[in-house]
């Protein structure tokens, strides 16, 4: 009888042990409060979720293990001192556009923290903020030159492009081969001295870009080696050009694939340590992209080898001639110019609104369109990339003709693409975005409502958008009228867009639902710019025939 007490006991306490337990289980989800206005929730697999409006207070979430992601919502505005210091597991943090204030040792010591992309709307950074971090945001602040370089040597790829298809209509296999060779010249010649000069002085460049000291040790590590990432991508990304212009895109399409998942996969095992690989945090991420850029050139030299699609001939490649490089140049500068100056205007306007009047709610509503509006761009850059490729070989073959009338049905092709992305935009705005996708990024009241407004916008004008792209990119460009299509991609963002905004924005102080569709009538300008020329037949150059013999 005992005995049978004395197992029921134990039985008892057992089972009063494991309530507890169970009850933790059931339970596991925290929330609770982190400032005013602001509440935050941290589930299971220890992402914690920030949402509200105001600032963190300071040491919210210190020395808490249990976090590994923390994803702060639009309307943080400020994050407190000390507000995540010594997370252990803290790997990623995702900050929203209208954080204006980063706190003191805000993420100090958190070791494990290898991805931050800070916003362009941070006003001030407190000292030590990174303190201790081993894999940093700074990766984002060291790239910043290589973003700049990144966007000449696209340049360089599209007036390469404008040449090659049109040596590929005349049938010219050796005046591709030099006019490869000299975009292969120009892309190696900038990325290996960028390379070089990253490799040998790593902390002298992040001192340029920062005055934050913390910043500096993790930014000079994946300084030191992901230059010489670009340089493998000069190579590759001129090949793949060349391909591209000579009607085989799909061999990019696949390696850009495959070299992208690659480069993910070595991410983690680089960063994090996986797979009994040592933990190199930001040093990591550069040499994964290393390698994985390193993989596109392998492979690439192994299909040129036997590929009879575009053979390689080394002495054309090796020695180009001063005539092609004149037409290089010719061609080349003015898209580089142009690729400089568009990306600076957009940069121009998120300047804008991060100083209009509830600032917040509109670069939050600015990010969720602009993603949007970058989703639907590759489809028309790609109509404008085939149009570049079919005029410049029609040229090439001498057909004007067929040159005017293909121009017009490739207009009309892109006005088909652009409805077709309206309508996708339509679908997402009024079936998706309020009830499943704001959510997910933490966006309530007037950022909501100013999201909407935007993607209303963006997809009024996408058909028009999508028309004028193909025209500036692909017909014009194709044409070999490269300046002329400079004027009307860039012209009206600084002459008409860009003014107007300021304008209404800085100066009259009015409601961004008047100031966002001027920053949207660019695309309109362009057309009432090409469709004159593109009757003109002005735009046509026979890049080819003015080479003449070429030097040997």
């Amino acid at each position: 009888m005992k005995k049978k007490l004395l197992s029921a006991a134990l039985v008892l306490c057992l089972l009063l042990t494991l309530l507890p337990m169970a009850a933790f289980a059931d339970g596991d989800v925290q929330t609770g409060t982190c400032g005013d206005g602001l509440t935050w929730t941290l589930d299971t697999a220890g992402t914690l979720t920030v949402s509200g409006s105001g600032e963190i207070s300071a040491n919210a979430f210190a020395v808490n293990s249990r976090i590994v992601r923390a994803e702060i919502g639009a309307g943080v505005t400020g994050i407190g001192m000390g507000a995540f210091l010594k997370c252990a597991n803290l790997e990623a943090v995702t900050l929203p556009a209208g954080l204006t204030t980063l706190g003191t040792a805000a993420f100090a010591y958190c070791e494990k923290l290898a991805a931050v992309t800070l916003p362009g709307t941070l006003e001030s950074t407190g000292g030590g903020a990174f303190q201790g971090c081993t894999a940093l945001a700074a990766v984002t602040m060291a790239n910043s030159p290589f973003y700049v370089m990144q966007l000449m040597i696209f340049g360089v790829q599209s007036g390469m492009s404008v040449l090659v298809a049109q040596y590929h209509g005349r049938g010219d296999q050796e005046a591709i081969n030099r006019v490869m060779g000299i975009a292969l010249f120009v892309s190696t010649t900038i990325t290996g001295l960028l390379a070089i000069t990253a490799f040998c002085i790593p902390e002298q460049i992040m001192r340029v870009l920062t005055n934050n000291a913390d910043l500096v040790a993790p930014g000079a590590a994946y300084t030191r080696y992901v230059g010489f990432s670009y340089f493998f991508s000069a190579i590759s990304g001129v090949y793949i050009a060349a391909q591209r212009s000579t009607e085989n895109p799909r061999l990019g399409a696949v390696l850009l694939t495959v070299s992208g998942a690659l480069n993910i996969f070595l991410n983690w095992v680089l960063i994090y340590g996986k797979l009994g690989a040592p933990m190199l945090g930001c040093a990591g991420a550069a040499i994964a992209t290393l390698i994985s850029r390193a993989f596109e050139v392998a492979v690439l030299c192994v299909y040129a080898g036997v590929s009879r699609w575009l053979p390689l001939m080394p002495r054309a490649l090796l020695h180009p001639g001063r005539v092609i490089a004149k037409d290089f140049a010719k061609y080349a500068l003015p898209v580089v110019c142009n690729e400089c100056l568009w990306s600076l205007a957009f940069s121009l306007y998120t300047v804008i609104m991060g100083h209009m009047g509830n600032n917040t709610p509109i670069l939050s509503a600015y990010t969720i369109a602009g993603n949007l509006q970058r989703m639907m761009t590759p489809a028309s850059f790609a109509a404008g990339g085939a149009a570049a490729v079919l005029i410049g070989r029609e040229i090439g073959r001498g057909n004007r003709d067929q040159v005017q009338r293909k121009a017009w049905v490739l207009d009309g092709l892109a006005l088909v693409v652009g409805l077709v992305c309206m309508g996708i935009i339509a679908l997402v705005r009024n079936v998706l975005l309020r009830p499943y996708i704001l959510p997910l990024m933490h966006m309530e009241g007037a950022a909501c409502d100013i999201a909407m407004y935007m993607m209303g916008v963006l997809m009024l004008v996408q058909p028009v958008s999508s028309v004028s792209l193909t025209n500036i990119v692909g017909v014009l460009r194709g044409g070999g009228d490269v300046r002329y299509a400079m004027l009307c991609d860039v012209g009206p963002l600084y002459a008409v867009c860009l003014p107007l905004a300021a304008l209404t924005a800085l100066v009259w102080k009015l409601d961004i639902r008047y100031v966002y569709p001027l920053m949207s009538i660019d695309v309109i300008v362009q057309i009432f710019l090409c469709v004159p020329r593109l009757r003109s037949g002005k735009w046509i150059h026979d890049v080819t025939r003015g080479a003449g013999e070429l030097e040997t």
